[in-house]
């Protein structure tokens, strides 16, 4: 039986990515006539075959003091000479993945001059990771989780440890921190709205609103359910109405701009409310929130063009919703990883997505060997081990019909991503140093 908190019963499944409207792969010409009489014997050829497949094209990888070693981090780097962009499809809040971000980041900074991160948070916390007195600074990166733990929609030591660390890297005249999707909080932008108000009655309706908000972002508390009791997606949309007629800011000021970011958040997790209810809008905040994080791409984009970088060299970290070639087939959207790819190509360069998943022993966190349709592939991993799996020459196998017994869920990640990290010995992100007063 399938662990239901698995990532990937959430996620990697849903990552079909499909050449053509209808979100399928056509056949390959013939793989219908190469397909072997069913029987137990050639079952059990195929799957060998399989399994000598994606083996073939593994490569160690390993993790010391924060740079990445073995033929791995080699294959890493002739991979990626060529790609502008750079996607990381996660499974979130693991302990591992952040730190081989920041590692995959040095590395590419100093083979290819990569000098920009683009991250699955919103672009107001982008801007105030990327400032003055925050970028690159540890302690000062834990001080402003600690204080606004709800802006941060992966609230782990790691995660925020490895943004303090790609910081301090990068060599960017602008800003090296991307905050792409929607805000997951709203304290942190109605702090800043107080600070910005023209007038007193500005600054009381903005106050109003973040001690409204400070009640429930003061912590990440879990319900009975599981669940994180949330401001941004409970409140009165009509607020952010009047929230504006009380600023009367132009267009383009940065109190418009906070505005307009909390008030897409909170529609974007209404609609996606509503759908949960059995509403039929469920597509349509989808949409809104992957448009966001293209439009936000490119005004990031252009900025730092602005500041001097003519072709900026973008890793990106996302679900693996996001990150594939493609449609995902789980919110009917082109992705964003699909955009930074059709984006790389029009600039004459390439993009590289590997997703980046866990396997383990039975029943330690979650693993990918949980999961029957990726079981060729799980199999190339190891749970005391790091490994990088080449998924290009496995999708020309595919596309041939070599491969026949391949799922179509694994048949739909070779052509949404170009690798994957099989992570052994995975967990969880911690909070030691997030919860420590």
């Amino acid at each position: 039986m399938r662990n239901p908190r698995s990532p990937i019963r959430r996620s990697l499944r849903a990552v079909a990515a499909a050449v053509g409207a209808s979100g399928r792969l056509s056949a390959p010409p013939g793989a219908a006539a190469q397909q072997p009489a069913d029987s137990a014997a050639v079952a059990a050829r195929d799957t060998a075959y399989m399994d000598s497949v994606f083996r073939a094209h593994s490569h160690t990888l390993a993790l010391r003091d924060g740079r990445l070693e073995g033929e791995g981090a080699r294959f890493l780097v002739e991979a990626t000479a060529r790609a502008q962009f750079v996607m990381i499809g996660e499974s979130h809040n693991e302990a591992e993945v952040p730190r081989f971000t920041a590692a995959l980041f040095d590395t590419l900074h100093r083979a290819h001059g990569f000098d920009h991160f683009a991250i699955e948070y919103g672009p107001v916390l982008g801007r105030m990771l990327s400032a003055p007195g925050v970028r690159g600074r540890d302690a000062a990166g834990f001080e402003l989780a600690r204080r606004y733990p709800h802006a941060f929609q992966f609230w782990t030591d790691e995660e925020v440890a490895a943004i303090a660390a790609m910081g301090r890297r990068s060599t960017a005249a602008g800003a090296p921190i991307w905050g792409l999707d929607n805000e997951w909080g709203a304290l942190h932008v109605l702090d800043r709205l107080v600070e910005l108000a023209p007038d007193a009655a500005a600054r009381t309706a903005a106050r109003r609103m973040a001690d409204a908000a400070r009640a429930i972002e003061s912590s990440r508390a879990q319900r009975p359910d599981g669940g994180v009791a949330r401001y941004i997606s409970d409140a009165d949309s009509a607020e952010f109405d009047a929230l504006r007629a009380a600023f009367r800011q132009p267009a383009g000021s940065e109190a418009a701009w906070l505005i307009d970011a909390l008030e897409l958040s909170n529609r974007v997790y209404v609609h996606n409310g509503a759908a949960n209810r059995g509403e039929p809008v469920g597509h349509r905040a989808n949409r809104e929130r992957e448009q966001y994080m293209k439009a936000q791409f490119m005004d990031h984009y252009r900025a730092a063009q602005r500041a001097g970088d003519s072709l900026p060299r973008v890793l990106l970290k996302f679900g693996s919703l996001h990150g594939g070639k493609g449609r995902s087939a789980r919110i009917g959207i082109l992705t964003l990883g699909n955009f930074v790819h059709e984006f790389a190509t029009s600039n004459g360069s390439e993009s590289f997505h590997v997703a980046a998943w866990l396997v383990n022993e039975p029943g330690v966190h979650w693993s990918l060997t949980e999961e029957p349709p990726y079981l060729p592939l799980a199999r190339a991993g190891s749970p005391t081990a790091w490994t990088v799996v080449d998924l290009r020459p496995i999708r020309e196998l595919s596309w041939a019909g070599r491969l026949p017994r391949l799922s179509r869920d694994l048949r739909d990640l070779l052509f949404a991503y170009d690798a994957v990290l099989l992570i052994g010995g995975g967990l969880p992100g911690t909070r030691t140093r997030l919860e420590a007063r």
